[in-house]
């Protein structure tokens, strides 16, 4: 496992969180600082089938196992899900090679940690980037200082007809900088209050999980 970068627990020196900015699709993000704990790069993925689109599938990650979503994907900012390269070399070694190759070396994996799971390291998941450029404080202020019909228009912006943000995706943002090239605010732990990600099964293996 390659590491890039940690971010447990970085706050800057007046007390504001420390964000880490990264891209997906045509769009800029940075997270609050809360959640995210590590940055790697892409590793080797174990497809699993039955699983949503977006779902790639599972890594190992410090000796856990690490359930992994294509975030761009997930959040309607792409309709090329990263899962379908798995699902074409399932059964082989690793879809990790072949993922740099086809999708370029940038693409990294956001380590996040529900800070509410049970234990004292809580629930871990992956999330596939498409670039992940730095850090940044974030004040307060900021957080606030957007309205929401201000967000999705510069959402809508930034998509420039390409694809749809999903509904689930507006309500992680909690603020935005929105200059000529706006960075959004995510909220990252509330991925583990949504269904619609929490939800890897496709229905009909739900149905049948449930008899």
């Amino acid at each position: 496992m390659n590491t890039i970068g940690s971010k447990a627990g970085d706050e800057s020196g007046n007390g504001a969180a420390t964000g880490t900015c990264f891209t997906a699709g045509p769009v800029a993000f940075t997270d609050t600082g809360k959640a995210l704990i590590e940055v790697i790069e892409v590793p080797s993925l174990s497809p699993v089938g039955g699983t949503q689109p977006w779902f790639i599938g599972l890594a190992v990650y410090r000796s856990e196992l690490l359930p992994v979503t294509d975030f761009t994907h997930w959040a309607g900012l792409s309709n090329a899900p990263f899962n379908a390269l798995a699902k074409q070399t399932a059964g082989k070694h690793s879809v990790a090679k072949n993922a740099r190759e086809n999708y370029g070396s940038s693409r990294r994996i956001l380590v996040v940690q529900h800070r509410g799971g049970t234990g004292t390291q809580g629930e871990k998941v992956g999330l596939l980037v498409d670039d992940v450029s730095g850090h940044v404080s974030i004040e307060q202020s900021v957080m606030e200082m957007s309205g929401r019909d201000s967000i999705v228009q510069a959402l809508h912006r930034q998509l420039d007809n390409a694809g749809g943000a999903n509904e689930a995706l507006l309500q992680l943002i909690k603020g935005a900088w929105l200059s000529n090239e706006p960075v959004f605010v995510v909220d990252l732990q509330q991925l583990f209050n949504m269904k619609s990600f929490t939800s890897v099964a496709l229905p009909a293996q739900r149905e049948e999980a449930l008899h």
